[in-house]
């Protein structure tokens, strides 16, 4: 084996693209990849590969390590992460030991460039990426739950249907009673959260059309309030959803139109529900002339029936906030005839939880007596901390983080919510 390691170069595409197609089973057009790889919001990502010279030209790539730049607040400080992506190994060679000097040579490399590091699907290969990130330092931190706003109980009485089926001929027996019951269990529920409509002025925008300049002076005015989340800059919005070729991304956006002091009117405190003063808790300024001032907004694509949540963030984190945006969006929802809406997040982490539960989200795992296990073992979102915060308890403390669907690939594809 004649083993060269070494950076991407342009025309390497060809085989990483063959290689990654033989491993997901999935195509991916030049452009695609341009747009995920060498285009990025801060230039090319990392992709570090491993060739076998005596292999037949056009098939010696045998392994890559990569990297998509992810913008990180911590804290309201500024830093990037290494996100892994599309990290894998020519069949040939599975099993076989030859991968794991590859990721840890090019890691050791690659702090560099990044602070934090993470995986978002530690699961995947019977578990085989989690193990070999946790030989490189890297905590197993948590699972992804998705929460979910059916809009019409004929769905939710379907899926409840199919999972009391799936127990076997006693399931089978029970099903239709159990998905009767317990569709009229959680609507129910569901019913008595959400707000009926939202109380302020909203305005949908495709993209590449949203007021993104507003949309960072929010973001801005609120980072620090956020904890450990993606940095919402205009060239990582303009990178990740405007121009994701994939997906059709929409944008809504809530409005102050300075009726009765906006935002204040919902509570003092952020702790309690309303909007704080000062640096962390108001955006001020940046507004256009007559729009007022720009309290939330969201970000979501629709498909198969499905309104998914890709972003959501309000002034002040204020819990009334939410539930007004949240009731905007499930009105948005019923617009375009979605059979229900959903929001993917990080399973132990509350703040953002506790607001979707409040505009009448669930998690239908909840039906699950492993809903109710804490200790659930994590298994999908690894998490490397750099050594000089390791310290600080606020870091590894689930609630500190606010995670959404932001940090992925920007492809509809099935995380694997628990």
């Amino acid at each position: 084996m004649n083993k060269v390691s070494r950076p991407y170069r342009p025309g390497d595409e060809a085989q990483i693209n063959r290689l990654y197609a033989m491993v997901t089973g999935r195509e991916r057009t030049p452009e695609q990849y341009a747009w995920e790889w060498l285009e990025t919001w801060d230039g090319r990502g990392s992709i570090d590969l491993l060739f076998d010279l005596d292999r037949p030209e056009g098939d010696q790539l045998i392994a890559q390590y990569s990297l998509i730049p992810t913008p990180l607040s911590v804290f309201g400080k500024p830093t990037v992460a290494g996100k892994t992506e599309n990290c894998m190994s020519h069949p040939d060679h599975w099993r076989t030991g030859l991968y794991l000097p590859h990721e840890q040579e090019w890691f050791e490399k690659e702090k560099a460039r990044y602070s934090f590091f993470f995986t978002t699907a530690g699961q995947v290969s019977h578990g085989a990426v989690g193990k070999i990130r946790r030989k490189l330092g890297y905590v197993a931190f948590d699972n992804w739950v998705r929460y979910t706003l059916w809009l019409r109980s004929g769905t939710l009485r379907d899926e409840l249907r199919a999972i009391a089926a799936a127990k076997g001929a006693v399931g089978r027996a029970l099903a239709p009673a159990f998905a009767g019951l317990g569709t009229a269990a959680l609507q129910g529920v569901s019913r008595l959260r959400r707000r009926r409509r939202c109380g302020y002025r909203t305005a949908t925008h495709k993209a590449g059309e949203a007021p993104l300049g507003e949309i960072e002076a929010l973001w801005s005015a609120n980072r620090e309030a956020y904890g450990i989340t993606v940095d919402r800059s205009t060239a990582y919005l303009s990178w990740r959803i405007d121009r994701d070729p994939y997906l059709e991304h929409e944008y809504l956006t809530m409005w102050d139109e300075g009726r009765g002091g906006g935002a204040a009117r919902e509570g003092g405190g952020a702790d309690r529900g309303g909007v704080r003063s000062g640096p962390a808790g108001g955006a001020t300024g940046g507004a256009a002339a007559g729009r007022g001032r720009l309290l939330g907004y969201a970000v979501y694509y629709e498909r198969h029936g499905i309104l998914s949540i890709v972003d959501i963030v309000v002034d002040g984190r204020s819990g009334p906030l939410y539930r007004h945006l949240l009731a905007a969006l499930t009105e948005r929802g019923r617009q375009r005839g979605v059979e229900k809406i959903t929001c993917l997040t990080l399973r132990r982490s509350r703040p953002l939880a506790r607001c979707l539960r409040s505009a009448g989200f669930l998690n239908k795992g909840i039906l699950s007596p492993a809903a109710f296990r804490r200790s659930f073992r994590p298994r999908q979102f690894f998490l490397y901390v750099p050594e000089e915060l390791r310290d600080d308890p606020r870091v590894t403390d689930h609630d500190s983080w606010y995670v959404t669907e932001l940090v992925l690939e920007g492809r509809d594809y099935d995380r694997g919510a628990d």
